[in-house]
């Protein structure tokens, strides 16, 4: 995959539900279980803002959640008690879900890795 870290590319066949970001909350990587969760190819979606997977009302105050785990980058669960949800971009079915963050940084640039799983 053009532009992203061998490291990172790996993940593109993971059996987990994956998606990579880079410091600016774009979509570089959909696992393919992530494409089939989200029910949206990973070229439809690349580039995107991360929140295009998130229900609307969210989207606006999850930047500041994500600038702030940027600027201090700690493995760590995305706050159960904030009931996260996605949102199929497609069909807008929401899907209450659990996050593991994982952050990463590959020859000083930052990343994060959002493991995904339903609640």
């Amino acid at each position: 995959m053009p532009g992203i870290p061998d490291e990172l590319a790996s993940l593109r066949t993971s059996d987990e539900v994956l998606v990579v970001v880079d410091v600016g909350g774009n979509i570089l990587l959909l696992s393919e279980p992530a494409e089939e969760f989200f029910g949206i190819g990973l070229d439809d979606v690349a580039g995107e803002a991360m929140e295009l997977l998130m229900p609307e009302e969210f989207r606006f105050g999850h930047q500041a959640y994500r600038r702030a785990f940027f600027m201090e980058p700690v493995a760590r669960q995305m706050d159960p008690g904030l009931e996260p949800a996605a949102e199929r971009p497609l069909d807008g079915e929401r899907i209450p879900i659990a996050v593991q963050l994982d952050p990463r940084e590959i020859d000083a640039v930052r990343y994060a890795v959002a493991h995904v799983t339903r609640r």
